[in-house]
């Protein structure tokens, strides 16, 4: 374990308090997700982000099945894109078989 705090991977004496905390094996015993949001390590520096913070990604279920289908379809070769289309139409009589 790193024992400096220059080291990227420390963890002080607080931060190893609530660790063991959550990971006591009596979940009777175990600090509360409410109780380790309000643990002292939180306020050690450097300071948690705030949301505003954080990164925002979109949703991969914002891009539909035939757009990611689409952009497959431009990095591929010929050979690749012919059994591509044919896996996509066994694809689609399955589905249309099922749905019967």
């Amino acid at each position: 374990m790193p024992m400096s705090e220059d080291d990227h991977m420390y963890l002080s004496d607080c931060g190893l308090d609530l660790l063991q905390r959550m990971m006591t094996y009596d979940p009777a015993k175990r600090i509360s997700a409410e109780e380790a949001l309000k643990h002292p390590w939180f306020q050690e520096a450097p300071r948690c982000a705030t949301q505003g913070e954080m990164p925002v990604f979109p949703a991969l279920n914002e891009i539909s099945r035939e757009e990611l289908r689409k952009k497959r379809k431009h990095s591929l070769d010929d050979e690749q894109k012919r059994q591509r289309e044919e896996m996509h139409d066994m694809e689609d009589r399955y589905r249309a078989k099922v749905r019967q």
